[in-house]
């Protein structure tokens, strides 16, 4: 049953693209028809990064026919979502968190969901709280480079991963009291290249730079990684090679999903959550509940230029990182900056209330 649901999902996704990329726009009902599916393959590409199951010339298709051939499981909004609250910080006067040469560069996102944020950035790194506009402290936390945005609270605690010195440091959230370092049992030349922090768990996927340094392709320096899952503060608790890289991510521990780990944010009730972010300024929230093929999917307007940024070791210059958005107690929250204004902006939208939406349509 795995394997049919994933390979209707890929069916899906071959039909959007055929008709999304096949041609120039025409003029009058084909036209819009073509728009319409372009916006579902838009949306949709962002949320299967990873999953080129068909080539897109490999089937042709009448354009006569592409009201009957549209999947009706995808339901793109012709509404846009808003923003419920905006914060506004100018990351350029020194005090803000990150590293402003080219760009707002962070390290690091967390909201409480009651008001507070919790950003890491600059250099040397600064961990800084902030009670909607007004900071209310800002301390070093590390004088190493971290790239992987790995910054999550638990309890009264927060925990970032300190990629290159492959240590987990525990900071009390009032920001008082010392820095507890947790070393990451792995070995020197080991990388992290990214990671998801869970409640009880969290993942880190792994190169062995050591081996990959003499590879010849790409798929022999892929296969140098793995990913290890360890529970709180650094117990390993097991590994997988290459061929399962993403297999201990969520949401793939409870089902088997069509989306790729880094699309999926979690659940709000019954509900599954998806967020798919460009560079600039565009996203899509997908929904989906339980047991049910359909794919809700609403476009995000009136984000920043651009979306908040941070660097990884395979990454040439500045990209979004999945881990600078959050999903706290069915609000999600979204940050990026305006490079000419020197301002940085946090989003927060009720996807709680959009789920409630949906159901009350039923």
């Amino acid at each position: 049953m795995q394997r049919q649901g994933t390979l209707k999902w890929c069916v899906l996704l071959f039909l959007i693209l055929t008709y999304a990329c096949g041609g120039d726009m025409r003029k009058g009902r084909i036209t819009q028809q073509k728009n319409k599916s372009h916006r579902k393959a838009e949306a949709l590409n962002g949320l299967f990064p990873d999953r080129n199951c068909f080539r897109q010339d490999s089937l042709s298709t009448k354009e006569d026919n592409l009201d009957e051939t549209l999947p009706d499981s995808v339901l793109l909004s012709p509404d846009s979502l808003s923003a419920n609250k905006i914060w506004t910080y100018h990351y350029a006067d020194g005090a803000f968190p990150c590293d402003p040469d080219g760009g707002c560069v962070i390290k690091g996102f967390w909201a409480d969901g009651k008001g507070r944020f919790y950003i890491v950035g600059g250099e040397p790194l600064r961990l800084a709280c902030y009670r909607g506009n007004k900071q209310e402290y800002s301390r070093v936390i590390s004088h190493a480079i971290c790239n992987s945005c790995l910054l999550r609270m638990r309890g009264d605690s927060l925990w970032f991963v300190e990629d290159n010195e492959h240590s987990f440091l525990r900071i009390h959230k009032s920001g008082i009291g010392e820095i507890v370092r947790h070393p990451i049992p792995m070995a020197k030349t080991d990388s992290i290249m990214f990671g998801q922090l869970n409640e009880d768990t969290y993942v880190l996927s792994i190169k062995d730079l050591a081996g990959a340094i003499n590879a010849q392709t790409y798929e022999e320096n892929n296969s140098w990684m793995r990913s290890s899952k360890f529970a709180y503060p650094a117990s390993l608790l097991r590994s997988v090679n290459y061929s399962k890289l993403f297999s201990m991510y969520d949401p793939y521990k409870e089902w088997d999903a069509p989306f790729t780990p880094y699309g999926y944010m979690g659940k709000i009730g019954k509900w599954k959550v998806y967020l798919s972010v460009r560079e600039y300024n565009e996203a899509f929230v997908a929904l989906q509940r339980e047991g049910e093929d359909n794919v809700n999917i609403f476009p995000v307007k009136g984000l920043p230029p651009v979306a908040a940024i941070g660097v990884t070791d395979d990454m040439q210059g500045p990209y979004h990182n999945p881990n600078l958005d959050n999903l706290i107690n069915g609000t999600m929250y979204l940050s990026g900056y305006d490079l000419e204004s020197k301002r940085f902006q946090i989003h927060e939208f009720d996807i709680a209330a959009l789920c409630r939406g949906l159901e009350r349509r039923e």
